[in-house]
């Protein structure tokens, strides 16, 4: 309630989402937001979450999908060493998970931007709008990690909204560059 409901709403109407939750620490906010996205299915687990190699999730998070939320984490490189991957990259992910001797799936899809470990470089929009729609065409729910999307939106004079819009969550980092304690 009070000065942290309102702050909610704020963010969320920012983000043009439904709502926003405030959380004490980043990784807490992701593991929580690939719960909702990937729930478990009986008899066939969590499934992968598609991730950048460089990615947070890949390298910043100890590990701690695996063993406090049972996921598997599905890296793929990125494009010319970048922060993007492609969309055939993530239709491989997809295929490869169907088609190996104990088949799994995929259970969501994350995109880092801008990725820290890459000097801050952008997700490109477009190689995002092609994989953003693989995921939509093939079913999945799509994550952005978007920590430091705000400093991306101040540079390219992008909306924040419109670089949260295809994404059925997001994580907004407030202590990036932001001087908040936590959040």
């Amino acid at each position: 309630g009070g000065a942290v409901a309102a702050f909610e709403a704020a963010i969320a109407a920012r983000l043009g989402k439904e709502r926003a939750v405030l959380f004490p620490t980043g990784t807490m906010a992701n593991l929580i937001a690939m719960d909702r996205l990937a729930p478990p299915v009986p008899g066939r687990g969590r499934g992968r979450i598609v991730v950048h190699e460089a990615s947070h999730f890949a390298n910043d998070m100890g590990d701690n999908l695996a063993p406090l939320g049972g996921f598997t984490l599905a890296p793929v490189a990125g494009q010319d060493g970048g922060p993007g991957y492609t969309a055939a990259a993530l239709e491989a992910q997809i295929a490869r998970a169907a088609s190996a001797r104990v088949a799994t799936r995929i259970a969501a899809v994350t995109v880092e931007t801008p990725s820290r470990r890459l000097a801050n470089r952008r997700f490109g929009p477009a190689r995002m709008a092609e994989v953003t729609a693989a995921a939509r065409d093939a079913g999945l729910p799509l994550f952005l990690d978007g920590a430091r999307m705000l400093m991306e939106a101040a540079w390219t004079g992008e909306d924040p909204a419109a670089i949260a819009a295809p994404f059925d969550l997001v994580y907004l980092s407030l202590y990036k560059f932001m001087d908040a304690p936590f959040g």
